[in-house]
């Protein structure tokens, strides 16, 4: 295992993603950057749009971390409802087509849309601008052969979910996600609890069958846990929502 941590920062705007980017590089930080990949000039081919900043760890006190990797990902809030979405088909079909695989029609489906998105957010977040381009055109022949919108908000609709306890200010969240019966099981922890959370995790994670996904998450609020996993919770109505004023 190269990576000891990751985080994610969600900003408004491209410009503010560079401005992070700027500060990021002209902090006083003593990790060293290592790489770096603007995936929004350069979209990887799947549509994924996004800037990575790699640093290898270091420090005085702590050597035993030093030269593992942190990366950092900073992409706007247009791109990261696009990231959620292609999360969300992940989950519910079991075929991770955030690295290459799945259906291909579905990986389309997804380039076509981040081209939808890049043009909205490139023009000041303007419908007309989109409904003007020859992309939408494209995108709605697409949808209308093979119906993956539709698919979309049957997945949206479909899950039902369980809190075993009232939501933490601040703790632990299991979260065991059954795909064939479309439950989500959730159960909490305080902050002190932290090794009955990590027991249970264990077992739910060796017992699990292929049709369960097990995720244990630190958060400060049950709110602050759906914003951070809304594929868990088949929350796309951002997604669908956008698209769907693209396309009427």
């Amino acid at each position: 295992m190269q990576d000891i941590g990751g985080c994610r920062v969600i900003v408004d705007s491209i410009p503010q993603v560079y401005a992070m980017i700027d500060r990021l590089k002209s902090s006083r930080m003593r990790h060293h950057k290592k790489e770096e990949y603007d995936y929004i000039a350069t979209p990887k081919p799947d549509g994924y749009r996004s800037y990575h900043i790699v640093f290898s760890y270091f420090s005085d006190k702590n050597q035993k971390y030093n030269g593992l990797f942190i990366e950092i990902q900073i992409r706007t809030h247009i791109q990261h409802i696009w990231a959620t979405a292609i999360e969300m088909m992940d989950t519910f079909t079991g075929n991770p087509l955030k690295i290459g695989q799945g259906d291909p029609k579905n990986k389309q489906f997804f380039v076509l849309a981040s081209k939808l998105l890049e043009i909205y957010e490139k023009n000041g977040c303007s419908i007309d601008a989109v409904k003007n381009s020859d992309e939408v055109s494209n995108f709605i022949a697409y949808d209308a052969e093979h119906q993956i919108l539709n698919r979309l908000r049957s997945i949206k609709e479909a899950v039902g979910y369980v809190r075993s306890v009232e939501s933490l200010e601040q703790g632990y969240y299991l979260l065991r996600l059954n795909r064939r019966d479309n439950q989500l099981v959730i159960n909490n922890f305080r902050k002190k609890d932290l090794d009955q959370a990590t027991a249970q995790y264990d077992v739910a994670e060796k017992t699990r069958d292929k049709d369960e996904d097990v995720v244990l998450v630190s958060t400060s609020s049950y709110n602050m846990l759906k914003q951070a996993y809304p594929n868990y919770f088949s929350d796309i109505t951002e997604f669908i929502t956008l698209i769907e004023k693209f396309v009427q």
